[in-house]
């Protein structure tokens, strides 16, 4: 009798540009649809503006800062995760992923699952993965281009190697069909999933009529919110079989994002490299008819660090002592409808980023480490260099007029809650 749940994690989907949250575009009719069931929180916070630090966070509700996941680092040492909760409590756990550079074996997160899916064993992909391929000399000779770009590929002979491999790129539509075999073959076991949907991640290429959905000559967003629109495509096609099967009754169904992008704002793209709002507000819709009541929203910032805490009590399990954060499936939190400034400094969400590599781009965060803090009705940022931004990001929404020197008493407070947020975390 225990429930399912199913953790689906939209790659790279920014808030901004789903229909649920008010983009102009009908890019995603079916997670409107399946609104209707579910609750949807308007302000749900990313832990970090990238793909690893982000999901590991969500898996172990720890923050960034708390956990090893960096660039070139793997989840480590004795953090728990919410599979592995899951795993030890009798649930089947299954995981499949297309994000093939950070969400893979090789990063840790398939710690607690029984079953993992991530590269797709392909021709394709066994070329991509090979040794010659990984090497600069190999990269440029594969990707093609002219014969000058060949001829200057073999002229300048890099051999240097790249510890991220080319790869087949994994549709949503593969990962769904992925999921479902697993399903089919289930016991009386209780399951928990997770999938990772990577079609709206640079580069933006969703399949036909997708590429094409926005426009006949599509712009890099145009392309964006096609990948966006066939993701939404797949999860219509995964919850109807799921209530074809009569499964989906009994499964709590969360989808989400694990950070955003930008197209512009603040002269940025792409993402990793700030903390402005394209990059952290993602979107945020759970079903737990149970629990949750369908058809609602939740108007309060929600930190997605506390996913797996949420996660546990819904399912029945409540608090984990390795799992960080807190269930925000509480009566006071999920009552929270309307901005209370009178309560900010117990609505907090945090955001983080380290020290972006030089290949990611400008952006504010190559000078160092950056750290947010969203509260009922404010977004202050600061930098490495110790440089502020506070933005009313409700009625602000392209964060255009920084309020960091119009009130010295709000920077102040900022301050002291970034030091008190941070200092207990490390406790």
């Amino acid at each position: 009798g225990a429930p399912n749940v199913l953790v689906i994690i939209w790659d790279t989907v920014r808030a901004a540009s789903v229909t649920l949250y008010g983009a102009p575009r009908s890019t995603t009719p079916q997670l409107e649809k399946f609104a209707t069931t579910a609750t949807t929180f308007d302000w749900a916070i990313a832990p970090a503006p990238w793909t690893l630090p982000s999901h590991c966070s969500m898996f172990t509700g720890l923050q960034p800062g708390e956990h090893t996941c960096r660039w070139d680092d793997p989840l480590r040492g004795a953090p728990t995760t919410m599979a592995a909760e899951f795993a030890a409590a009798g649930w089947r756990t299954g995981a499949f992923v297309a994000n093939h550079f950070y969400t893979t074996h090789e990063t840790g997160l398939d710690r607690g699952f029984g079953h993992f899916a991530d590269f797709q064993v392909t021709v394709l992909q066994l070329v991509l993965t090979s040794t010659l391929v990984q090497t600069a000399i190999g990269r440029d000779l594969f990707r093609g281009g002219t014969l000058a770009d060949r001829t200057r590929a073999l002229r300048q002979f890099k051999l240097r190697g790249d510890p991220k491999p080319l790869v087949d790129r994994k549709r949503g539509a593969t990962v769904t069909d992925e999921f479902l075999r697993w399903q089919s073959s289930s016991s009386e076991q209780p399951f928990f999933a997770f999938l990772n949907l990577f079609d709206a991640h640079d580069p933006y290429e969703p399949p036909p009529p997708w590429d094409h959905k926005f426009s006949s000559a599509p712009s890099r967003l145009d392309l964006y919110e096609g990948g966006i629109a066939y993701m939404d495509n797949e999860l219509g096609r995964l919850t109807s079989e799921l209530e074809r099967r009569g499964a989906l009754a009994n499964t709590i169904i969360v989808v989400t994002s694990d950070h955003g992008e930008a197209f512009g704002e603040h002269s940025l793209t792409n993402h990793g490299h700030a903390l402005y709002m394209p990059l952290v507000h993602v979107p945020l819709v759970i079903r737990a008819p149970a629990r949750l009541t369908p058809g609602t929203r939740v108007a309060a910032p929600i930190a997605l660090r506390d996913l797996a805490a949420t996660m546990l009590d819904l399912a029945g399990l409540g608090p984990a002592a390795g799992i960080g954060g807190s269930s925000f499936a509480t009566p006071e939190r999920l009552a929270a409808t309307a901005v209370d400034p009178g309560v900010a400094a117990r609505r907090l969400a945090l955001a983080e980023t380290e020290r972006t590599k030089a290949f990611w781009g400008r952006g504010p965060a190559r000078d160092g480490a950056m750290h947010s803090l969203v509260d009922d009705s404010l977004h202050y940022i600061v930098d490495a260099k110790g440089r502020e931004e506070v933005f009313a990001y409700r009625t602000d929404r392209a964060e255009a007029v920084n309020l960091a020197l119009a009130d010295s008493t709000r920077l102040a407070r900022f301050r002291a809650q970034l030091t008190t947020v941070t200092r207990r975390l490390v406790q």
